[in-house]
């Protein structure tokens, strides 16, 4: 099996370990990370102005998902501290990526970028097109009319006004980044190879940076713990290599992917990412998926393997075992456990003791409101959309469940998890849109390894975190790769060989 990788994809991977790294150094170096920030807008901007919008958006995804977002994660203090990169800087502040897609935007949307994206065979990445303008223009409309008419009581509230604000600009980036992908991948045909390549590289990137991270004593924090990986949350996608070599189209890489995934689950044994719940269960996803693309003896034999572990492993208490010296993965590996067995109905305890638990409290909460507003179910409450705490089955004060001003007042925005923002903002026409649209992901599993990534971004971060974009752009790659054709990357030999020679 052939395990090299060429001169180019070596450079590139050395490249993203370094602004990795850079963003990584930062954090107690701030200089370090605006120097990483400035380069990347600098790089972004020389490509728009000599009208390389393929460049420019392949850049703009390079110093996003590298750069340290959340500065909790990164210093284990909530509020006060600022961690700078390219998705936040001095002066230009988070702006500068709204300005940076909307230009792209601009030149791709008035360049005929919509009647590329018309023409195109793929009805998933059709469809998400559609989905993603209308989330915008009806969720702004919704979010209005609720405003106007004093919904909850948020009618000249100040903290309400600022945190519109938030909510339509992490919207708004989410838009533009899936939008702008779409119309380059239908524009340009040579743009596909050019993204999956530098996606593919991104991934393998996260193993050198996560050794250097160790080697020079960085780590990440939450949950009162202070030995979680320091790297770029979209790190959390890093067991999704394992689904890779799955694919006729990496045959010739696949023990190069199993390396790197092997080593990037054992370092995160070690050390969890701070998305620790979320990431045991993607495991469990990943694994799902790898059933459904096989073949049937392959599936037979994979399932009757993982039945007899998984037997042995909760009978003998192995993983409680395995995990005891790690409090914080045990903690997460127990509540995606609960919440597991509580929506199969075999969980006997207190399901709302765990904070995975926590977003089943939610969606049950933001049902009740809409019982008491049946007007509001079928578009939901728009984009900033809020509910009241409606239950008392669990308190919704503790750290890390809402912000002060929130507790406060006692209306709610920022929900967790993806179908509970798709519930809320959008109500039943957003939970049909977000299941046509994992349908569409799904489907596209058969043909693209990019469907996990994809479908662990849709069901999990959708409007959360701006680095794991890198999902969205996953998912796009994903319904681009699963189009109304002979199959864009089997059959391509030139294409596939540019990866893995």
């Amino acid at each position: 099996m052939k395990i090299a990788i060429n001169t180019k994809n070596m450079a590139q991977i050395f490249f993203y370990t370094i602004i990795m790294f850079a963003f990584i150094a930062g954090v107690e170096t701030p200089a370090i990370a605006v120097v990483f920030g400035i380069l990347g807008y600098f790089l972004c901007m020389i490509s728009i102005f000599t009208k390389d919008c393929k460049k420019a958006f392949l850049y703009y995804i390079v110093f996003l998902t590298t750069s340290i977002e959340v500065s909790y994660f990164a210093t284990g203090i909530r509020d006060g501290i600022t961690v700078y990169s390219f998705v936040v800087l001095p002066y230009i502040t988070i702006y500068g990526l709204f300005f940076l897609n909307f230009i792209i935007y601009f030149i791709l949307k008035y360049s005929g970028g919509t009647l590329y994206v018309k023409n195109s065979r793929s009805k998933g990445m059709k469809f998400i097109y559609n989905v993603t303008n209308y989330m915008m223009i009806v969720g702004l409309l919704v979010w209005l009319f609720m405003y106007l008419i004093d919904d909850n009581g948020i009618y000249g509230q100040s903290w309400y006004h600022s945190m519109s604000i938030a909510e339509i600009y992490r919207m708004s980036i989410l838009f533009f980044t899936i939008q702008n992908c779409i119309m380059l991948l239908c524009k340009y045909k040579d743009f596909y190879k050019q993204l999956e390549c530098v996606m593919k590289n991104l991934l393998l990137a996260t193993f050198p940076t996560a050794i250097l991270a160790f080697l020079y004593g960085f780590k990440g924090y939450r949950a009162g713990q202070s030995n979680l990986l320091m790297l770029p949350l979209y790190a959390f996608f890093a067991f999704c290599m394992f689904i890779f070599p799955q694919y006729a189209q990496n045959k010739n890489a696949k023990m190069k992917w199993y390396i790197v995934a092997t080593a990037m689950f054992v370092i995160m044994l070690f050390r969890p990412t701070p998305l620790g719940g979320k990431w045991i269960l993607s495991i469990v996803i990943v694994v799902a998926l790898i059933f459904y693309i096989s073949s049937l003896k392959k599936v037979l034999v994979l399932f009757s393997f993982a039945v007899l572990i998984c037997f042995i492993a909760i009978e003998s208490g192995v993983v409680e075992h395995f995990l005891e010296g790690n409090t914080y993965l045990l903690l997460k590996y127990n509540e995606a456990g609960e919440l597991l067995k509580s929506f199969f109905g075999f969980n006997q305890s207190n399901v709302f003791d765990s904070s995975s638990s926590f977003r089943v409290d939610e969606f049950v909460n933001i049902f009740i409101e809409f019982m008491h507003k049946p007007w509001s179910a079928i578009l939901g409450k728009g984009i900033v959309g809020t509910t009241l705490h409606n239950t008392s089955t669990m308190s919704w004060s503790g750290a890390g469940t809402y912000s002060a001003v929130q507790q406060a007042a006692g209306v709610y925005v920022r929900v967790h998890e993806t179908i509970n923002l798709m519930f809320l903002k959008y109500g039943f026409v957003g939970l049909y849109g977000l299941g046509r649209v994992a349908f569409y992901v799904i489907k596209s599993a058969k043909k693209s390894p990019w469907a996990a990534i994809g479908l662990l971004w849709l069901l999990f971060y959708v409007g959360v975190y701006q680095t794991l974009l890198y999902g969205a752009v996953a998912l796009v790659l994903a319904l681009y790769e699963d189009q109304d054709t002979d199959g864009v990357v089997i059959k391509d030999k030139e294409e596939n060989n540019l990866y893995e020679n």
